[in-house]
């Protein structure tokens, strides 16, 4: 009976500690996040810790239309050579609407 409370007790003050140590030590996630087209898709975030890319509409002269995405990139992006970029394929030249997704 002592080992089992005592057991549990152990459990329990475990439990509060890494509790309190992930909610202490948690990073905000990505905030401040602006997506463009000029004349390519941008993508970036100015605060946060986590990742952003870019998410591109492109359209051919048909009104069909496909999405391409720029590569995963770390927050907050401080230099426009840390965006997302990506470029419409020649299938479907026409830059419709850029966003942005991000993930922690």
């Amino acid at each position: 009976m002592r080992i089992l409370r005592t057991l549990t007790i152990a459990a329990a003050a475990v439990a509060a500690l890494a509790s309190s140590t992930l909610t202490g030590t948690a990073l905000a996630a990505p905030s401040g996040c602006v997506a463009i087209i000029n004349p390519i898709g941008h993508a970036w975030c100015t605060k946060g810790s986590g990742f952003v890319r870019v998410k591109v509409t492109c359209s051919n002269d048909y009104t069909k239309k496909t999405i391409v995405y720029g590569p995963w990139k770390s927050t907050p992006n401080p230099s426009p050579y840390d965006y997302s970029h990506k470029r419409c394929p020649d299938s479907h030249p026409h830059h419709m609407k850029a966003e942005y997704e991000t993930k922690s």
